[in-house]
């Protein structure tokens, strides 16, 4: 129904490769591509989403000029057709083009007749007013279009849109009454990560089950909806202890982080050490800084006197006291050995 920057682009392009194709030439980087004016005067390709806003621009555009010379039932019929286009793309999977297409249909749903009223120095429409009187009905294309953006906006990844797409729709007097309002709202909070106001959605969902004769649905319409809430309310039951859960685990382990009985056990130690405040950590023994010098002068001393030929084979000295020198370990005599000196 509606014509496109894209959908011109790519007709030209296949006609250029079909040319190409018949002359037996191949077309190479040939063809049109839709670019974006920089500030400096320069181009650029546009990217996916510049050309999404630019053929939704053309589609609403359109889209008026279609409604323009069309009367307040004809815009209602159109309008309503266009929410079932848009229900093709949704069951193909389409979701972005559904969402431009439920789009188009609020151009046509605004009020078209000044059957109104001044409240205050604000213009109020009355919105009980039929669709012959130039007022689409709310239950019948407003409400429903409002909540299939919701879903597709939701299906797109897109919840803070979706979540304002359901927040229109309850500010209509049906919407505060309607269950599958509330329903989705609290179905997208609770993808959002707010379980208190997802809870309070869907409860309010449930309850407003039972007030199902403004919208003249059917008994099992009303059962299936309200064994999704409850499916909805269960899950988020779960979601809500599971947080808790992972929430008392993250204050245990700040309790044991902040406590220092694990963490670094043996610095904590070095650090009570009174009679050696200069210890440090050789493998599983503490040395002191004069200790330390002791060994490495020790050392020194032995590799010169290999060197000399003077050293024996082993490496015990003349007490029979051993050094480990590859992992830098004492033996316990050494150290006493040592501080006897």
């Amino acid at each position: 129904m509606f014509v496109t920057a894209s959908d011109i682009i790519q007709r030209m392009n296949s006609a250029i490769t079909n040319a190409y194709v018949e002359n037996n030439e191949s077309s190479g980087d040939a063809g049109f591509e839709l670019q974006r004016k920089l500030p400096d005067g320069s181009y650029r390709p546009a990217d996916e989403s510049e050309i999404a806003a630019v053929d939704f621009q053309a589609k609403l555009k359109q889209a008026a000029e279609i409604i323009a010379d069309l009367n307040p039932d004809q815009k209602t019929e159109w309008a309503e057709f266009q929410r079932k286009e848009g229900n093709k793309y949704f069951e193909n999977g389409d979701f972005r083009e559904a969402m431009d297409v439920y789009l188009t249909c609020l151009v046509a749903i605004e009020p078209q007749v000044s059957n109104s009223k001044n409240i205050g120095g604000n213009t109020c429409y009355d919105d009980t007013t039929n669709s012959n009187q130039g007022f689409p009905s709310e239950e019948e294309i407003l409400l429903p279009v409002l909540l299939n953006l919701a879903l597709c906006a939701m299906k797109l990844g897109m919840l803070s849109k979706a979540e304002k797409f359901c927040n229109y729709a309850i500010d209509l007097k049906r919407g505060k009454i309607s269950a599958k309002a509330y329903y989705r709202r609290g179905k997208i909070l609770m993808m959002k990560g707010n379980y208190a106001r997802a809870e309070a959605d869907l409860e309010h969902a449930l309850e407003l089950t039972n007030n199902d004769g403004l919208f003249a649905r059917s008994g099992s319409e009303v059962e299936s909806e309200r064994i999704a809430i409850i499916r909805q309310k269960q899950i988020l039951s779960r979601l809500i202890q599971n947080a808790k859960k992972n929430m008392q685990r993250q204050k245990d382990a700040m309790k044991v982080a902040l406590s220092g009985d694990t963490l670094y056990p043996e610095k904590k130690e070095i650090l009570n050490r009174k009679n050696k405040p200069y210890a440090i950590v050789v493998d599983e023994f503490d040395v002191t800084c004069f200790e330390w010098y002791i060994h490495m002068i020790s050392r020194g001393a032995s590799k010169i006197l290999k060197f000399l030929g003077d050293e024996d084979d082993g490496d015990d000295d003349e007490e029979g006291h051993s050094f480990r020198t590859k992992h830098l370990k004492y033996s316990k005599n050494d150290l006493d050995s040592k501080k006897n000196m």
